[in-house]
Order: C-alpha cells, then structure tokens, then sequence
C-alpha cells in the first residue's frame, strides 16, 4: 500500500458551503463528538448533490483513520450501496476522487468481491458498490457466468485434491450459457490475479458447515450431484435444474466468505428508502438470507454508516383521514434505525403532541405543538440534517411553477378506442381497461406480453381465433393502429388527450425541427428553426408513468409523427416519395471515391468535419466580439465582415486567389482551403498542422474519408481549377459553425492549457466529437428537418453540406457545445488535456451518435374472417423510453445510452420513464419540465420525480444566470463564458451566503414546470389536489414546505412550528 494520501482540501474545496458545513456536521457527528453516533442520515432536498455531501464525508474519514490504517496496515475501505446499476454507475464517478481519479466499477455483486479484493492490499483506500437487487437476493438461482466463473476457481482453489479441470465440472456451472462461452472465461479469468488465500479458505470453511436438502453434509449433496451428472449422458431438464439451488448455495457461501474479509469502516446507503426493509431490525426467528447479508454489512466490528435520502419515509394518509394516527409509523422506523427504538418513541411521542396541537388550532394548541417541536427538532438533530432550496426564493417556491399541459379534450377517436379496449376486455375476461385507457392509446398493439397478463391472454385468444373476440376486432378494426398508415407517412390520429396535447407541445412550438436545444446564451442572433421565441424557451420533458407500456408508446407515436412532419415539410421530392419501411438511401455526408479518375468525390464535406485551427482562432465569436467590443448576441453584419476580411487577407498569404465564378469542381476548394490556411500558418507558427492518421481512419466505415483528407494535405491543384469568388464568404460561415472547428473550440474553451487548439492529439478528438455530429446529420429524419429548415430543395450530395452549415450557424451551434461542455466539465476535474480532450469529445460523439432501440409493436389485422398478428418495429428518436423491464448488462448500457443523449443538448427532447427513473439520477442538464403522465400513489414520489430535473446548474439556472450575468460571458482571454458568469453571479451573493443561490435556483424567467395532464373533473384532479396537500405535510416534518403547499394544509399557523433540521455552521477542525 503505497498510495499517497488524498488531499481533503482540494476534495472539499469542490463542495458550495452548505454541503461543506453538513459535511463538518456530519464527521463530528460520526467520528468526533462525545456523543458520537454509528449512523446519520442526510436528508437534503432533492436535487441538492448528497452524493457530493458524502464524498466529503468519506474523504475526512479516510483522513481520520489514514494513520490508523498505515499501522495496521489494512486498507479503508467504504462500501457504497444503491437502489440500481444506473444510480451506481453516475455516482462512482462522482466518487473516484476519492481513489485517485479511478473510478471504482468493480463489484455489483457480493458474490464477484472475491474477484476484486484480491488486489486489496496494493490499495489503501477501496470503494466497493453493490445494488441490493443483484447482491443480496439469491434466491435458487445459478448468477451470472461470471459468478459460476469465480465460483469454478474457488471451488478449485478450496478443493486442490479434486479435480475441477474435468469437462463435467464446466458443463456442470456454465448453466444455460454455452459451455464454449464459460471456458473463454474462465481461461480469461486464470490469467488474472488468484483469489485471496483467506477468502478461499473462509469459502470452504462456509460449505462445511452447510447441511444438505436431506440433512446430510452439504458437500457430499454436492459432490455426489455432479457425479451423477457427470455420468449422466442424456440429461433431462429435472436434473439440469436442480443444480441452480445447489449453485445459489455456493454463491452465498461467496458473498458470505467475502463479507468476513471486508470490514468495511463506512458504509453508504445511498437513496435509502428504496431498500430500507433490508437494513430495519427484525426480531422474527426467521431472518431472509438477504436481510443478514445486509446486516453483516452495516454491523461490522468498525462500521459506520452514512444514510442519503431525501424522502427517507413514506407517508399515506394525513392526521385527519381514516388511518391518520398510524400515519408516522414508516418515519419512526427510519429513526429507529438511527438512533434506537427508545428515542425513537421520544419523538414519536413530541411529534404525537405537535399534531394534536396543529389540529386543534388553537392559540394552547399551537403553544403545546411549538414546545413539542422544540424537543423533536433537537432529538433529530442528533442523527439527521436536511438543507432545502426553499429560503433560497424571494417566494419560497424553489423555482417550481404549475403549468397547464395543453387543451385535454376527449375526441370521437379516444371515446372509440375506450369502447374498443372495454369490448376487447369483456370478451377475454380481464380488467384495469379504463386506466389502460387513460394513460395511452392502441393498448393491444403497444403492449408486451411480458409483464402484462391482459397482453397474454388477448394474444392467447388471438392465435386460438376465438369467434367473440374476431367479431369485436372486426367491429373495431378503425381503432386499432394500422400499419399501412404508417407505412405510407399518413397521420395517425393520437386517439389521447394527453398524447395529443404532449405532441402539439413539440409541434407549436417548433421544437420537432431542432436537432438541439437552443442554447441559453446564443452569440449570434438564432435564425431558421431557431428563430422563434417558442423554440428558445423549449426545455425538454421528462415524462413519469406508473405503466410501463406508457414510455413505448410515447416513444414510439411521437417519433412517429415527427419523422411523418419531417418527411412532409422536406423539399425534397425523393424524401416525400420515400416509404416508412424503406432502405436508407446512402448518407448524402459521405466520403466516396472516383475509382476511375483515381480522385475523391466529397471534399467540400470536408468543411463540415476538419477542424481547422486557424478557422477556429479567426472565427471565434467570443472573441471576435471581445476584439470589437461588442456584447452578445453578435450582429451578424459586423461578425461577418471582421471574420471575412481576416479569411481573405489569409488567403492572400497563403496565395490563394479567388477569381469570378464557383461553378462545378471548383467547389472542392471549400473543403481543401482550410487545409491549405492550417499548413501555411503552421509553418510560419511552428506547430503541426497534421492530425494522426488514426483520428481520420476512425470515421471511414467503408468510406474513403482518411484519403480524402490526405489528397487535402496534398491537393493536385490542376484538379481544382481556380478557387471560386465566394471561398471567403463560404469559410467565414464554416469558421463560425462547422462541427468540427465548434468542437475544436469547444474543447480547448475549458482546457487549461493555451496552446491545445493546436495540439494534433486534441484535434483528433475533436475530429471524434465532429464525426459524430456527421453520424446526426446523416440520419434520414434529420435529413429532412434540415432541408426543411434551410427551405434548400437540392437533393443533390454536393449542396447538403451547405445546408448543414447553415443550419448550425442559425441554431448557434458553438454557443450550444460550449453549454454543454461546461455542463461535463466537473467530470473533467484534474485531467491532463488530452485526456480531457477524448472524453469530452467522446461523451459529444455518442450523445449525437445515439440511436435508441426500435419498439416492436403488434400489427393487428381481421381480414377474410380471421386476424393475423405480425411484429413490426417503429422507430424512437426524438421521443424515447426508459426503465425497460430488461435487467441483463445489455439493457443496463442501452439505458445509461439513453439517459446520457437526454442529458445533452441533442435527441431525445422526451423521456418517457416508468419509476425506475424518478430516485437518484440526473436528467436536469437540458429539462426543466416534469409532466405527471400518472400521478404517483405515493405523494413524496412528487418531490422525487421533480428533483430528477431541479439540480446543480440545471437549464433552468442556466437560462435565468444566462439572462442575468451574460455581459460576464466575454473576457481578454478565451475562456468558458460560463465560469464567468456563475463566478460573477456568486460573486453578487452576500458574505458568507450558502450559494444554494445560483448554482441550485435562480430567479428569473425560467422555472422548474410541473404537469399534470388531468381532465377537468376527473378522480386525477382531486388524487393531484390531496397530493400536494399531503406532500406540505411530509415536508413540514423534514423542513420547508411550500408557501402554496403550507396554506393548504395547515393556514396561517408557519414559521413556528418547522422543523429545522438544517447543519450548524461548523468551524470545527479536521
């Protein structure tokens, strides 16, 4: 263990001053009082970065037991516990600093620690990760193949005088995987480091004290098992599953062996309510396997444990309904759990007190309810703190605004498909149809089989062709959706009020002809499909639903209208004709060859990838407007003429001459001068002005790009003919908006080093980050958008780059990558510049490269007597789902996929998520709008969905300091224009100030938009107006309700009877 020791200022110095004094609240509450406790909850609103809070709580642990540590020699070790894969994989990396920059991915499982903690000792400090779901469940199942993997090296390790090399013992773990598939990793696996001798010998020590089925040594059930199966040539399906409980056995004998030599020294309980049920006491006689792995986690020798939850109870029922009394039960367990059953009563007691006090409104009452709250607030104080963004408001809404989701009207088309789905209901005999019904349309062909019996059973009586159901779909056939209409790019009716209403949010405000979100501090006057005030103001809509078939058909029938629009609005005559099923033609930004004439064929299309970084240096708005003194947004007259006369002064050095006309294969020039400009001015410079071979090699995919670059390098002039009279004007839109010089500039924008523009290493990545952008221009729906936008009916190859570059210059393509890359660049901290370079660069490449998976749907059809169901795939892009009910390692990388594209400025501008997506993750980076698609059952579920778009600098903090501070953005250096504004906005805050204030709210304009699509009159009006109520309750517990929430639930009765859970102001010393 030689690594140095992390250096606790620098982590801290990362933290805003409210999570730095929970962080000094929570050390000396866990570590340092005379009171210590084991356990602490932090309870801040949602949103308000706990991940980072216990970032600084574990980086002062570990410098509290560093010496401890060294002596023993024993590393520190903190485990990390969340709801699902996704919240981990966000959130380790946020924790990486903690592990020298290395982001700790290395167990999702208990039963794989073996694996990791082999290398432990070379570590002083490790951070494991599990996920309750995969590591402490096991039930009868054999894992996954890398489980049986390691499970096939311990057993060899624990058993030497036994031969596991034989074939049997493969066939006998590899389970339903392919046996050739289980020995590719096992041989992999023997390559690496073995597993600790401790941990084997702890291994075996488990599975001989395990009793068989019948009684008898586990073992010798064990050994005699795989005798009888490795003697058995024909084996049936009974005896390949009864290895899988023998197997769970062994795997629990992992985990457990792992757990004796972990002794973790924190634990990390992160979105605790999601998985509480596990940690809470127990005294039956019979406790579940999980339930005492996750105790042994918690209740090591040295452990202690840090909870995070923003809603760490659950509440039902206010003090005046049926069940009220009981109405505490969830938050005094949690408690219980902190501090020990018997405080726990004490403040169920003083709470008991401060309700009746509140409900009898009087002045004794309230009097008695303040005294009771006094003794609550100082008991909790002990065990749990929460910070709200409320005070941070003039008036204490923390940003959030209600707004009305469309006109929800019910039309001909939605009353017929509810009398469709109820007949279809009524004849298979199932029920819920009238919430089917209310949450989407086309149910029978939207819905999956899995996970939906009324599915099953419709597809059931289906294949049988029962008579009453073929006579129903005969009599409703109009409400089903046809394919044929999609097929043929007709309109397809959305047969919803809240679909109808979600989709003419996309159409009326122009946003289904935006590739990206408009930026919130443009440097040029937005124009084309930008123009509008509508566009601008657009934010992205993150959609809950309780129903998992809601995410695919929104998904699904609002790309579909999109892409429809797109192709009809196209000028292009050959896009209109096109069918939905068709081929795609070949991407018009592409990099052929004239085999004949040995010659490329696209080299203007080089324009739209190469970057340049002399184009990039002459015609950065930022500094062009610095240079002329002149504030954002840039008149485009004095941009143009200052960038023109520079560009045509370089071409004179360069001695390039542009003469009348730019007709024909003089048009190769667009794309060979910037070459031609780099090289010269490099020469003259001394930097180089090649990117490595690999870098253009990446994006040929069959195309011929890295020759046409190299034939630019070296261009055969007598091939070119004269440079055309307009080459200035070309490259002065180029130098403002191609991908490839934005990405450029984007990168270097937030680099520290001042020469990276012209370092080769970072041009290739940016070259990455512009391929990618290629990858979103090339798609057929985005073909149209453009074409459409531009109002350019040429359909020709050599005029679609044109009409790119415009289209990127009206939408402020720089100003959008600039936002976007400073929203990534925490991620980015301490990096070299390359390094930065690639995963910026990278992370701008697959959030524009992204293709969401196509949803199958049912093509129902009744036709000659009989109905046919085929499968068919409709496409998802700018509207996608997630929380599919997959959970391999496939679904898991498709959904963080997914959540990253939402997360940036591209498609999809809608996120359809089940409740999978409403605790722990972030989606605010470019949403500011929650639309309640279902209301949550749960009221807290409110705050949790909405917290997933109200975080640090999200687009609506960004929009309002944006509007606020933008005379900041320019400075004498070329630097990210958002650094300046937040530190300018920071900087107007009053000493000693928080700064919840702006880097979590911001007044202003913008706001964080709750929907609620529910009709007039409807039992969801009255559910959403009991919620809210409800919620003011909840969070007068925990702190600060609402102004709105607050009167309607308790009056004028306020201030005096919150719970103040909020940290003291620490000046305590490390």
């Amino acid at each position: 263990m030689n690594e140095e020791r992390p250096d606790v200022e620098s982590i801290l110095a990362g933290l805003k001053p409210f999570q730095r004094a929970t962080v000094e609240h929570v050390y000396a509450r866990l570590w340092s009082d005379d009171d210590a406790v084991n356990r602490f909850l932090v309870a801040d609103e949602v949103g308000l970065g706990k991940t980072m809070v216990a970032k600084g709580v574990a980086a002062r642990t570990i410098d509290h037991l560093w010496e401890a540590s060294e002596r023993a020699d024993k590393p520190i070790t903190i485990v990390y516990i969340c709801s699902n894969q996704q919240i981990a994989r966000q959130n380790l990396a946020r924790l990486a600093e903690l592990t020298e920059g290395e982001v700790q991915a290395n167990a999702d499982r208990l039963t794989l620690l073996p694996r990791t903690m082999g290398s432990a000792g070379e570590h002083r400090v490790q951070v494991i990760a599990f996920t309750p779901g995969t590591s402490l469940n096991f039930g009868t199942g054999a894992g996954t193949v890398a489980e049986r993997v390691l499970l096939h090296q311990m057993l060899a390790g624990a058993f030497p005088e036994r031969e596991f090399s034989r074939r049997s013992w493969s066939t006998y773990l590899a389970g339903r995987a392919a046996v050739e598939t289980f020995d590719e990793e096992l041989s992999s696996a023997q390559s690496q480091e073995p597993v600790s001798a401790d941990i084997v010998s702890a291994f075996r020590a488990h599975l001989e004290d395990e009793q068989g089925a019948e009684g008898q040594p586990f073992l010798e059930e064990l050994f005699d098992h795989q005798s009888r199966w490795a003697h058995t040539p024909h084996r049936t399906d009974e005896l390949r599953r009864s290895r899988y409980p023998i197997i769970a056995r062994m795997r629990v004998a992992m985990a457990n062996a792992a757990l004796e030599q972990l002794q973790p020294d924190l634990v990390i309980l992160d979105e605790f309510q999601r998985f509480k049920d596990l940690f809470a006491d127990d005294d039956s006689s019979v406790v579940p396997q999980a339930k005492r792995l996750a105790h042994r986690v918690i209740n090591g020798e040295r452990a202690k444990t840090l909870v995070l939850s923003a809603t760490p109870y659950k509440m039902y029922t206010l003090p005046d309904e049926a069940d009220g009394d009981d109405h505490y039960t969830d938050f005094i367990d949690t408690v219980s759990f902190l501090a020990g059953r018997e405080k726990a009563q004490e403040i169920a007691r003083s709470l008991s007190v401060m309700r009746k006090g509140i409900l009898l409104n009087s002045d004794d009452g309230i009097e008695r309810a303040e005294h009771a709250r006094s003794d609550a607030e100082r008991a909790l104080r002990s065990v749990m703190s929460r910070t709200e963004r409320l005070a941070a408001t003039a008036d204490a809404d923390g940003m959030l605004e209600e707004k009305v989701f469309g006109d929800l009207v019910l039309t001909p088309p939605d009353v017929k498909g509810w009398r469709a789905l109820d007949d279809i209901s009524r004849v298979i005999g199932t029920g819920g149809a009238f919430e089917y019904w209310r949450s989407g349309p086309y149910t029978h062909n939207m819905m999956d089989p899995t996970g939906y019996q009324t599915q099953s059973k419709f597809l059931s009586e289906l294949e049988a062709q029962n008579g009453e159901l073929l006579e129903t779909l005969r009599s409703h056939q109009t409400s089903l959706l046809s394919w044929t209409s999609i097929r043929e790019y007709k309109r397809v009716d959305p047969a919803n009020p809240k679909l109808r209403a979600l989709i003419g949010d996309l159409t009326s405000s122009g946003a289904w002809k935006l590739a990206w979100i408009s930026p919130s501090l443009p440097y040029f006057e937005p124009g084309g499909a930008y123009s509008t005030n509508e566009a601008q103001r657009f934010t992205k809509k993150l959609i809950f639903s309780a129903w998992n078939v809601v995410p695919k058909t929104i998904a699904s029938l609002v790309s579909y209208e999109v892409e429809r629009l797109a192709v009809a609005s196209s000028p292009s005559e050959s896009q209109r004709r096109r069918a939905y099923d068709d081929r795609t033609t070949s991407p018009p930004l592409r990099f052929g060859w004239d085999a004949e004439r040995d010659l490329p064929r696209n080299l203007p299309n080089l324009s739209v990838v190469y970057p340049s970084p002399t184009l990039a240096r002459v015609g950065d708005p930022l500094t062009v407007a610095q240079d002329i003194g002149q504030g954002l947004p840039l008149d485009l007259e004095n941009y143009g003429q200052n960038v023109e006369a520079r560009i045509t002064a370089m071409l004179n050095d360069a001695g390039i001459h542009p003469q009348k006309g730019a007709e024909g294969l003089r048009r190769r020039w667009y794309g060979v001068a910037p070459f031609l400009l780099d090289s010269a001015l490099a020469s003259r410079e001394g930097w180089d002005s090649q990117i490595p071979y690999e870098g253009w090699s990446e994006g040929d995919g069959g195309s011929r790009l890295s020759d046409h670059a190299q034939w630019a390098l070296n261009p055969l002039l007598e091939e070119l003919g004269p440079p055309p009279e307009d080459l200035a004007t070309v490259l002065t839109v180029v130098a403002a908006a191609a991908p490839g010089i934005c990405a450029l500039r984007a990168i270097t924008r937030i680099s520290e080093d001042s020469d990276a523009l012209y370092d080769p290493a970072v041009r290739q990545h940016a070259l990455h980050a512009a391929l990618g952008m290629r990858n979103l221009f090339n798609r057929p729906t985005l073909m149209a958008i453009v074409r459409g936008a531009t109002n350019d009916s040429s359909d020709d190859v050599d005029s679609y780059w044109r009409q790119v570059l415009r289209y990127c210059f009206d939408g402020n393509l720089q100003a959008v990558l600039d936002e976007y890359s400073h929203t990534l660049s925490p991620e980015l901290k301490g990096l070299s510049t390359a390094e930065r370079a690639y995963r910026l660069a990278d992370k701008i490449h697959r959030a524009a490269s992204t293709r969401t998976a196509p949803n199958s749907i049912h093509d129902i059809r009744h036709q000659h007597g009989q109905a046919t169901v085929e499968t068919r795939q409709v496409n998802s892009h700018i509207a996608a789902r997630f929380g599919r009910v997959q959970s391999n390692e496939g679904a898991s990388e498709r959904e963080a996929t997914v959540r990253e594209s939402f997360n940036s400025p591209f498609w999809p501008f809608v996120l359809a998520s089940t409740s999978v997506g409403q605790e722990g993750l972030d989606f605010h980076t470019y949403s500011h709008a929650v639309v309640h698609w279902n209301l949550p059952s749960n009221p807290v579920d409110l705050e949790q969905r909405e917290g997933r778009v109200h975080r640090y600098k999200g687009h609506a903090v960004r929009k309002n300091v944006a509007d606020e501070y933008s005379e900041y953005a320019l400075g004498e250096t070329v630097q990210d224009p958002w650094d300046r504004m937040f530190s300018a906005a920071e900087a107007a805050r009053p000493e000693g100030d928080s700064l919840l204030d702006p880097y979590w709210v911001k007044d202003g304009e913008a706001k964080i938009e709750r929907y609620v699509p529910a009709m007039p009159l409807s039992r969801e009006s009255r559910q959403y107006r009991s919620l809210v109520r409800t919620v003011g309750a909840y969070r007068f517990v925990l702190g600060q309700p609402r102004q709105e929430e607050l009167i309607r639930f308790l009056g004028p009765h306020t201030s005096n009877l919150r719970i103040d859970l909020s940290p003291p102001n620490s000046n305590r010393s490390a």
